[in-house]
């Protein structure tokens, strides 16, 4: 994770747009340093989130302003769900959210491994140098999930969610 550059300074900022009670972010942040940002819609859940972050902002991350290409690093486990036009809701958080990440940033994206055909393409062309691993067999079986790491390509910041401009890395 590389720092971000914003406004002249360096810093290295991680968000976690649906942060939960804030505890993998914060876990994170603890063994990689930088400064943490998490967005909760679900009130109990936002408070325990207040404590643990140095930033946390209630409501949704998918109305949220939030400034583009000012992040190093989207940790993102969305809902597993569809909304209510039956859309896959991981999709739409990764579709959503990936401006935030400055070009060369990191995503961290766990989903159901089923999930990931859906978003297949729109991450082969927002980002290269994957790197996929399985969850332990203990907690793999609750959801399936993998942890993707993709590294932003320098044309992911500052581009409208589903324009491919250029050539993926």
């Amino acid at each position: 994770i590389r720092p971000a550059s914003h406004g002249g300074r360096v810093a290295c900022r991680l968000l976690d747009p649906c942060a939960g009670a804030g505890a993998a972010l914060r876990q994170l942040a603890d063994a990689v340093g930088g400064e943490t940002y998490g967005v909760e819609l679900e009130s109990d859940r936002y408070e325990e989130a207040a404590t643990l972050l140095d930033h946390a902002l209630p409501g949704s991350a998918l109305s949220a302003r939030i400034e583009e290409g000012a992040f190093s690093c989207l940790f993102l486990n969305p809902p597993y769900d569809e909304d209510m036009e039956a859309k896959r809701l991981e999709h739409t958080f990764l579709t959503a959210t990936t401006k935030y990440l400055r070009p060369g940033g990191l995503l961290v994206y766990i989903v159901p491994q089923r999930r990931l055909v859906t978003s297949a393409r729109y991450l082969a062309g927002h980002y290269c140098e994957l790197a996929c691993y399985r969850f332990p067999d203990d907690e793999y079986e609750a959801f399936h999930q993998v942890v993707r790491a993709w590294a932003a390509t320098a044309s992911t910041a500052r581009r409208p969610s589903g324009e491919r401009t250029g050539s993926p890395r």
